[in-house]
């Protein structure tokens, strides 16, 4: 199946296409592939491919694949949140970043990429106290985290 057969496909088929394009196949009682049961995991095993495609800069895909999901009422995974976002924010469409990684952490609200994400979100929007007040809030959740750095830069440069 080419991607634009893929991208066609609509509802719980494409959910299936895409359980079973990235190896989560599962079979009903007759031995034919259906949906997982569990969508947790199939949005998360989606958001790690949608990481991957980031990885590569293909935002384009990304918002392609992400859209197709981001409003099925039983996707509540931050991580397929916070990769969209990421796409919508590598290509300047800042807006529809902000609400998404808002989103993310409605369902996961201490995840410290997240947060940091966000933060510099506002940043790029001109909204300097909330910037700070998520990048802060990211290092507090994990001084630790590979993002703290960043942050601290970040504030540093927002209090000029």
């Amino acid at each position: 199946m080419d991607r634009r057969d893929f991208l066609k496909t609509s509802g719980k088929g494409l959910l299936a296409t895409i359980a079973i394009g990235i190896g989560l196949k599962a079979e009903n009682s007759h031995g034919e592939e259906s949906m997982p049961r569990n969508h947790e995991n199939l949005y998360e095993n989606i958001a790690k491919r949608m990481e991957q495609m980031n990885s590569e800069k293909r935002y384009d895909e990304v918002i392609a694949l992400g859209e197709q999901y981001a409003n099925q009422q039983d996707n509540r995974s931050g991580y397929f949140y916070n990769e969209l976002a990421s796409a919508k924010a590598n290509l300047n469409e800042l807006g529809e970043a902000k609400k998404l990684f808002e989103k993310s952490l409605q369902v996961r609200p201490n995840h410290p990429q997240t947060t940091f994400n966000l933060g510099v979100t506002y940043a790029k929007l001109g909204n300097k106290k909330e910037a700070i007040l998520y990048l802060e809030k990211s290092l507090k959740l994990d001084p630790h985290h590979e993002s703290s750095k960043n942050a601290k830069d970040w504030i540093k440069y927002l209090q000029k």
